[in-house]
């Protein structure tokens, strides 16, 4: 998937990434909280989708960081790029001194990375277990990205595999089924 990835080209990459965005804002307009990742170069771009909901003075945005030396984030609520700066992993995260976020309700959703999906929710992430371990106790609405060309029919999961509500491509919008 990393290959596949590394060898769309710039436009094309854009091209998909656009798809995406304009469907997912579509799809969380209803939600007041979204946390959502800041993209590193290998994930599907989020920084226009960020552009978007900091101009969107309804919505509360969160980002995630990890919390050094272990497997757990938190997400912390952010205005604007500038409450980033690098953190592990060399990825933009929340500057300290803001105060994490820990209770969320049904109107929130989660937009959740992945190196692929399969069709019935389940990812392959990244490898550290990050995602899987806060999505255990979150309650709102669990939102994949992924490009169409990283879904898979089924991925080899365990009880600790969290699955998304939904996951959004750049072909369409697939709903899950509990």
């Amino acid at each position: 998937m990393k290959a596949y990835r590394l060898s769309l080209d710039k436009d094309e990459r854009k091209s998909l990434d656009m798809k995406i965005a304009d469907r997912l804002l579509k799809l969380i307009e209803p939600y007041d909280t979204v946390l959502c990742y800041v993209s590193s170069d290998i994930e599907v771009d989020t920084r226009y989708i960020l552009c978007k909901l900091f101009s969107d003075s309804s919505k509360t945005v969160l980002a995630p960081k990890c919390v050094k030396g272990t497997n757990v984030m938190h997400f912390y609520p952010i205005k604007g790029f500038d409450d980033l700066e690098k953190g592990c992993f060399s990825i933009d995260e929340p500057k300290e001194g803001i105060a994490a976020q820990t209770v969320f309700s049904d109107k929130s959703c989660c937009i959740v990375p992945a190196l692929c999906y399969d069709t019935q929710g389940y990812r392959v992430g990244f490898g550290k277990g990050f995602y899987d371990r806060f999505l255990a106790g979150f309650n709102g609405v669990k939102i994949g990205i992924c490009y169409s060309g990283c879904i898979v029919e089924s991925i080899d999961c365990d009880e600790t595999d969290i699955k998304t509500d939904i996951y959004v491509t750049d072909k369409g919008i697939s709903y899950i089924h509990k």
